[in-house]
C-alpha cells in the first residue's frame, strides 16, 4: 500500500464519503422504516377491514334477519346497500338456498376477502336458518391506501434526510475535518527526536472528542512501548480465546433451530445439517423440509408435539425421533425446544431449540436392551436350576428350570428364602453350602438326592461381589447329575458284564448250553430281575435253551410258549420293551409286568435267538440296560456262529468221506449198468413182444435213473481243484449259466429274467466256473420243475456289502412246506418221484467249499420260494 507523504489534500475526503454514507444509510433506514410503517398500516387496515366485517356480523345482521324474516324487500335492499358503503366492502349479497335475494356493489374474483354469515332467527325456541349473507372485501383497496400514504411519507422523509445530511457535512468539516488535517500534518512531520513536542490544535478547548483524541495522541507518545506490549499480550489472549471457542464449537453436538410457526420457516444451523450429512444451506428452511426428513414411524410423536404447541397445551418439549441422512440412513435426534414468542391471544408464534445427535446412544441402548434380553433368555434357557440370593437367603431371581423343579413360577419364589421353597423350613439345614459360603466367602458344593423325583443334584453356591469386593449375595446352581450317576452305574454294570463275558470266553470245555446258563445268571444279578430266558431259533423254530426263574435254572429244550408276550422281535429283529399286565398263562404264571427282548443276530444277519429279561414290577429298562443285554447277545451270537462253523466243518468232512465212498461205488456200479443198458437195447432191437417191451422200457428207465444217480455221486465226490479257480465277473458267470440252461428242456419252456445293480458294475469272484455254473443250472432246473410252464424265473444279482455277492433264484411254485424246509439240502431227500435227492445237496456242498452259504425261504408275498447264494468277493490284486 502506498502512503502519501506530500501533505496534499486527500483525493477521497472523509466528508464526502460521510455524506454519501449518511445519504445511503438514511435512505436504507427510510426504506426500512417506511416498509415497516407500510406493513403496520397494512395490518391496521386489515384489522379495520376485519372489524368492519365483525361489525356487520354483530351489528347489522339483526336488521337483515328481521327484514328477511318479514321479507321487507325495500328495507333489505337498503340494508344491503348500506353494507356496500362500509369501508373496503365492495360487494354484499343475501342468498336464500343459493339464490341471490338482494345484492349491492361489484363482485370481483381477485384480491378479495370473503365472509359468509348464516342468517338465523329464533322462532318458538328453535333456530331457523333463513339464508346466508355473502360479503366481499377489496384487499387491493387496502394496498392502494397504504401505498399512497407510504409514497407521501417516503418523499417527505427523503427530503428531510437530505437536508440533515448536508448540514451534518458542513458541521463535520468545521468541527472535525480541519482538526484532523492539522493532526495529520503533525504526524506527517513526527520524528523520534520530537517526542517531547505535543500536538496542539487551533481550537478552543472544550474537552470534546477532538481534545480527548489529542490528549490520547500525546499519551501515546509516552506510553508507546507499554501499549505495544499490552497489545501483544491482548492479541495472544484473543487468539487463545478464539481457538478455545473454535474447539468448543467443533466438540459440541448441539444444533440450533428457529421455527416461525406463522410463516412455516425453520432455520437450521450448520451443525443441524452437518449431523445429517448435508452442507450448510443445501436444504430449504421450512417445516416441509423437516417433515420430509422425519421417519414415518416417528411422525405421530413429532406431530403430536406440534399439535400440543398449537393448542397451547405445552410450553416446551423434549422428544426423540429419527431424521433421514443424505446417505439414505437414519439418525436419532434429541429435540429440545420452547416457545419464545406468542401473540396477544397466547398462540405460539416462534419456537427455538436444539438438536442433539443421539444415534450412538440409541445404538448403545439397543445393544443394552439386546444384551439384557439375551441374558434373560440365556438365564431362563439354562437347563440347570439357578437362583440369585442376597445375604439373607432371600431369592432375588429364579430361572424357569428352578421354578419347574419347585413346581411354581419364577415370580412366585421372589422374596421367599431358599430354605422355605427347597426345604420347607424356617432356617437353613444342618448342612447348607450357602451358610458355609457366608462364613468364608468361598464357593461350596454338595450332592443331594431328591426323594420325591428320585434325581441327584450337585448344589453349587458361589459369592457375588460388588466393585469393592464386598459380598452382596450368591448364585445358587442345582446341576442335575442323575444321568451322570446312571452313567456311572451303567459303566459299572457294563464292566461287570464284560468281566462275565471274559470269564465265559476264557472257560475251557464249556458247552453252548452251559454258556447260556451262565449268561442268564449273570444278567439276573446285573439287572436285579427274577426271570431271564434265552431262546434259540433254528430253521424258523424257537425253543428255550436256558431259563432262570427266581434263582432256579429250569430245564431247556421246550418250545417257546404260544402266548409269548413279544412276538414282534422275530419279524423285526429289533429290541423291544413292553409293559403289562400281559394276557396268557405264561405271563400270569410268572407275574410279569415288564419285559425287554433283545435279538441274537448271526453273522449273516439271520435271527439266531432272543434274550428275554422279565420283571414282576413295572419298569422301564434304560438304554444302558439294553446295551448291557446286547453285550451278552453279541457273545451268544458268536457262540452260535462258532457252533454252526463246527457243524459245517463236520458236515464237510462227512461229505468228503461220503464223496470218496460214492466215487468208488459209482465206478463199480456204472460198468454193470452200461452192460444192462446195452442188453436191453439189443433185446428191443431184436423185436420183443409187447409184454417184454414194457418190461424192457421199465428196465431202461431205471437204468437211466441209476446212471444219473451215479453221475451225481461222482459230482459229490469231486474236490475243488486249485488250478480250476478263476477270477471272473459275477454277471458273466450267471449269464453263461443261463445261456447253457436255455438249451435244456426246461430252458425252452420257462423264461429267465436277470436283474443286477442299476449302476452296471459287476464285481468279481474267485470260483471254479464250471462247478458254480452247475450250481446255478441245478437251481434253475429245480425252479422250473416247481413253477407252472411258461412262467418266469427271476435271477437277481446284487452286492449289499464290500465283501460278498448274493445271487437269488426265485420261482413261482407253491413254496416249501415249513415242516420240511430244514431238510431240503439233506442228501437223498426229495419230494419228486423221479428225483435222486442229491441235486440240492451237491449245490450246498459246492457253495460251502467256495466259502459261501446257500439258504432258502418262501416268497412273501406268495407264490414261490427263493434260493439265496452268498459268495465272497475276490480281493483286489488277487489272481
Amino acid at each position: 500500500m502506498s502512503v502519501d507523504r506530500t501533505g496534499s489534500p486527500p483525493g477521497n475526503p472523509i466528508g464526502r464519503r460521510l455524506l454519501v454514507r449518511v445519504l445511503l444509510i438514511s435512505l436504507l433506514i427510510t426504506v426500512f422504516f417506511t416498509a415497516v410503517q407500510a406493513w403496520i398500516d397494512y395490518r391496521s387496515r386489515l384489522i379495520i377491514l376485519q372489524d368492519n366485517l365483525e361489525h356487520v356480523r354483530y351489528g347489522e345482521i339483526g336488521g337483515i334477519v328481521t327484514a328477511l324474516w318479514h321479507f321487507d324487500r325495500q328495507q333489505l335492499d337498503a340494508l344491503v346497500e348500506g353494507l356496500d358503503h362500509i369501508r373496503y366492502i365492495n360487494y354484499a349479497a343475501v342468498l336464500d338456498g343459493g339464490v341471490v335475494v338482494s345484492e349491492a356493489g361489484v363482485k370481483r374474483d381477485k384480491n378479495i376477502l370473503i365472509q359468509k354469515i348464516p342468517l338465523v332467527r329464533e322462532h318458538n325456541g328453535k333456530a331457523v336458518e333463513l339464508g346466508l349473507l355473502y360479503l366481499q372485501a377489496d384487499i387491493s383497496e387496502v394496498s392502494r391506501d397504504v401505498l399512497n400514504k407510504i409514497a407521501i411519507l417516503f418523499l417527505f422523509q427523503a427530503v428531510t434526510v437530505s437536508i440533515v445530511a448536508v448540514f451534518l457535512l458542513v458541521l463535520f468539516k468545521r468541527l472535525v475535518t480541519r482538526h484532523l488535517s492539522a493532526a495529520a500534518d503533525f504526524f506527517r512531520s513526527f520524528r523520534l527526536d520530537r517526542l517531547h513536542i505535543p500536538l496542539k490544535l487551533n481550537k478552543r478547548r472544550h474537552n470534546d472528542e477532538i481534545d480527548v483524541l489529542a490528549d490520547a495522541f500525546n499519551m501515546m507518545l509516552e506510553n508507546l512501548s507499554e501499549a505495544y506490549q499490552k497489545q501483544l499480550s491482548a492479541q495472544q489472549k484473543m487468539a487463545e480465546s478464539e481457538e478455545r471457542l473454535s474447539l468448543v464449537m467443533e466438540a459440541t453436538s448441539d444444533g440450533l433451530f428457529d421455527w416461525s410457526i406463522s410463516s412455516g420457516e425453520v432455520f437450521f444451523s450448520a451443525r443441524c445439517l452437518a449431523m445429517l450429512g448435508y452442507p450448510p444451506e443445501e436444504l430449504p428452511s421450512s417445516f416441509a423440509t423437516f417433515k420430509s426428513l422425519l421417519h414415518p414411524g416417528d411422525r405421530p410423536i413429532a406431530f403430536d408435539v406440534v399439535r400440543q404447541y398449537i393448542h397451547n397445551k405445552i410450553n416446551n418439549h423434549e422428544v426423540e425421533f429419527r431424521l433421514k441422512t443424505k446417505a439414505g440412513g437414519w439418525s436419532w435426534v434429541l429435540s429440545r425446544g420452547r416457545v419464545v414468542l406468542r401473540d396477544a391471544e397466547g398462540t405460539p408464534l416462534r419456537i427455538v431449540g436444539t438438536h442433539v445427535d443421539i444415534t450412538e446412544r440409541k445404538k448403545l441402548e439397543v445393544c443394552l436392551i439386546n444384551a439384557k434380553s439375551d441374558w434373560e433368555r440365556t438365564f431362563d434357557s439354562v437347563d440347570d436350576p439357578i437362583m440369585l440370593l442376597n445375604n439373607d437367603f432371600v431369592i432375588m431371581r429364579s430361572n424357569r428350570a428352578m421354578a419347574r423343579l419347585l413346581g411354581t413360577t419364577p415370580r412366585e419364589v421372589v422374596g421367599l428364602t431358599c430354605n422355605e421353597v427347597v426345604l420347607s423350613t424356617h432356617g437353613p439345614g444342618a448342612v447348607c453350602p450357602y451358610a458355609d459360603m457366608l462364613i468364608d466367602g468361598n464357593t461350596h458344593s454338595m450332592e443331594v438326592h431328591d426323594e420325591v423325583t428320585g434325581r441327584h443334584y450337585l448344589i453349587s453356591v458361589s459369592p457375588v461381589l460388588d466393585p469393592k469386593g464386598n459380598m452382596t449375595g450368591a448364585i445358587h446352581i442345582s446341576k442335575d447329575v442323575t444321568s451322570l450317576k446312571l452313567a456311572e452305574a451303567a459303566l459299572l454294570s457294563r464292566q461287570k458284564a464284560l468281566e462275565s463275558v471274559y470269564g465265559l470266553a476264557t472257560t475251557l470245555g464249556g458247552s453252548f448250553e452251559s454258556i447260556c446258563k451262565k449268561v442268564v445268571v449273570s444278567l439276573s444279578d446285573l439287572l436285579d430281575v427274577p426271570h431271564v430266558m434265552i431262546q434259540q431259533v433254528e430253521e424258523g423254530r424257537a425253543s428255550v435253551i436256558s431259563f432262570l426263574s427266581d434263582g432256579i435254572l429250569l430245564p431247556g429244550g421246550e418250545p417257546v410258549p404260544e402266548d409269548y408276550p413279544c412276538p414282534l422281535v422275530y419279524s423285526t429283529r429289533k429290541s423291544y420293551q413292553v409293559q403289562g399286565p400281559f394276557a396268557g398263562s405264561f405271563s400270569s404264571k410268572y407275574g410279569l409286568k415288564s419285559m425287554v427282548c433283545v435279538p441274537v443276530i448271526g453273522a449273516s444277519g439271520e435271527l439266531a435267538g432272543v434274550i428275554d429279561v422279565m420283571d414282576r414290577k413295572k419298569r422301564m429298562f434304560s438304554d444302558d440296560d439294553i446295551h448291557l443285554i446286547e453285550i451278552f447277545s453279541s457273545y451268544i451270537a458268536f457262540e452260535v456262529e462258532r457252533k454252526k462253523m463246527e457243524l459245517r466243518l463236520f458236515k464237510i468232512q462227512e461229505m468228503e468221506t461220503i464223496g470218496k465212498i460214492a466215487s468208488g461205488v459209482a465206478h463199480e456200479v456204472r460198468n454193470p449198468l452200461n452192460a444192462i443198458m446195452a442188453l436191453s437195447e439189443a433185446l428191443v432191437a431184436e423185436g420183443a413182444s409187447d409184454e417184454q417191451s414194457a418190461f424192457l422200457l421199465h428196465i431202461r428207465a431205471q437204468v437211466e435213473r441209476l446212471s444219473q444217480l451215479m453221475s451225481d455221486l461222482l459230482n459229490v465226490g469231486k474236490p475243488i481243484e486249485a488250478e480250476n479257480m478263476q477270477q471272473v465277473s459275477i454277471w458273466e458267470l450267471c449269464a453263461g449259466a443261463v445261456d447253457s440252461w436255455k438249451q435244456s428242456a426246461y430252458g425252452r419252456t420257462h423264461r429267465v429274467n436277470i436283474m443286477t445293480n442299476p449302476d452296471g458294475i459287476s464285481p468279481e469272484v474267485k470260483v471254479d466256473t464250471q462247478k458254480i455254473q452247475q450250481v446255478l443250472i441245478n437251481l434253475l432246473d429245480n425252479a422250473a420243475q416247481h413253477s407252472p410252464e411258461g412262467s418266469e424265473i427271476l435271477l437277481h444279482i446284487f452286492v449289499p456289502t464290500c465283501c460278498a455277492a448274493i445271487i437269488r433264484v426265485m420261482d413261482q411254485g407253491k413254496g416249501i412246506p415249513g415242516e420240511i424246509r430244514h431238510r431240503v439240502f439233506e442228501p437223498f431227500f426229495t419230494t419228486r418221484r423221479k428225483g435222486t435227492g442229491l441235486g440240492l445237496a451237491i449245490v450246498k456242498n459246492i457253495i460251502e467249499k467256495h466259502g459261501g452259504t446257500v439258504t432258502t425261504v418262501n416268497n412273501d408275498p406268495s407264490p414261490g420260494c427263493t434260493f439265496e447264494i452268498n459268495l465272497p468277493l475276490a480281493k483286489k490284486g488277487e489272481s
